[in-house]
């Protein structure tokens, strides 16, 4: 999947404080090329990516996100923090994929999930 290919939507489960539940279609770029995901929770501090290709915990990779009303991708470095593999979602319907944790994120990364926090505080999303 690419950056373009999926749509942007809101899934119907709780989050934690300070997180929004957000699917944003995502590439990471790690040292094998670009993995498709997609983001099913942010924060300002890291997201978890559902993806079927993991990456191993430590990995440093460039994640590229489209954010709504957005045309053009993000960039931010993150690293993997954790990972949640098929075998471990067998019974209970967890995506597989990867908690990853941002590193320095810039400005308009950071702006830009700070909105998507303050709409689903507010209700406007």
């Amino acid at each position: 999947m690419s950056l373009g290919a999926s749509e942007f939507g809101r899934l119907e489960w709780a989050t934690r404080a300070g997180r929004t539940a957000i699917e944003l279609p995502v590439d990471l770029h790690g040292t094998d090329g670009p993995v498709p995901g997609v983001t099913r929770n942010i924060s300002l501090d890291g997201a978890f990516v559902a993806t079927s290709q993991l990456l191993p915990v430590g990995a440093r990779l460039l994640m590229m996100m489209v954010f709504p009303d957005e045309t053009r991708p993000l960039a931010v470095r993150a690293e993997v923090r954790w990972s949640r593999p098929a075998a471990s979602v067998a019974d209970d319907g967890r995506p597989v994929g990867m908690g990853l944790r941002f590193l320095d994120p810039p400005l308009g990364v950071s702006l830009s999930i700070s909105e998507l926090l303050e709409s689903e505080r507010t209700g406007r999303f």
